[in-house]
């Protein structure tokens, strides 16, 4: 559509660096703009607060040049994002506030503090306004994705090599590392011993010149790796013209 866009970003809060669990929190406006028609989107990642009410919720608005609301957004940066219609979500948002101004007012709490570990999300998660539209709704995590890093099933297999893959792909590409492949085996004890002897050569892929003895030592490990031999032998006939 020959169209332009620029954006600005959330502000990113890592909490607990030195003592605690680690969690994010983003927060603040980001701005969407169409350069072509001068439409912008409007966004305000709500601050988590003491208990945790706010996290991760996103809201705003779909603008015209006139600076007219289109449509409303709605949702979790981390789960799902709806749009509706203005004033729906404004009466919607208008009811809630006095709902949450009644439940105040029966119980006294104090906001003065931030929490130090991550809040419980609400159990309701996102309430979904009648008549919304579902934009976006993150893929669930696979069963096995604790035992993972809590990885998603993208970057579980951004590592996998499989045979019609193995013929395709360039013979320099990492998952073709010897220890990178030993990693994705289970071979964790193997896994430090080739990155060892693999890497001094990777970092002489970013411009240092080859010895002699450089590419005579990188032969001997392809010798007794016959495996990843072709994975080198690119490495050995690029480089070599840089022997000194």
């Amino acid at each position: 559509h020959n169209e332009a866009y620029t954006w600005t970003n959330p502000t990113c809060c890592v909490h607990n660096i030195i003592v605690g669990k680690l969690w994010i929190e983003q927060y603040g406006n980001v701005e969407i703009t169409n350069h072509k028609t001068g439409e912008k989107c409007v966004l305000s990642f709500k601050p988590c607060g003491l208990f945790g009410k706010e996290l991760h919720k996103v809201e705003g608005y779909i603008q015209d040049k006139s600076k007219k609301k289109l449509c409303a957004l709605y949702g979790k940066w981390t789960e799902c994002l709806y749009s509706v219609d203005p004033a729906t979500f404004e009466a919607y948002k208008k009811n809630d506030k006095k709902n949450a101004e009644e439940k105040k007012s029966s119980k006294q709490v104090s906001n003065a503090e931030e929490p130090d570990e991550m809040p419980l999300p609400d159990s309701e998660s996102v309430y979904v306004i009648p008549g919304s539209i579902l934009l976006w709704k993150i893929t669930p995590r696979p069963p096995n994705s604790a035992q993972m890093y809590n990885f998603t099933s993208f970057a579980m297999a951004l590592n996998e090599l499989d045979k019609e893959m193995e013929s395709v792909i360039p013979k320099t590409d990492c998952r073709l590392r010897p220890d990178i492949r030993a990693m994705e085996n289970g071979e964790i004890a193997l896994e430090p011993l080739l990155r060892s002897v693999v890497q001094p050569y990777s970092w002489r892929l970013r411009g240092e010149s080859w010895s002699i003895k450089s590419i005579r030592e990188l032969v001997t490990f392809c010798f007794h790796q016959p495996k990843q031999k072709e994975y080198f032998e690119v490495t050995i006939l690029s480089h070599a013209v840089k022997a000194t």
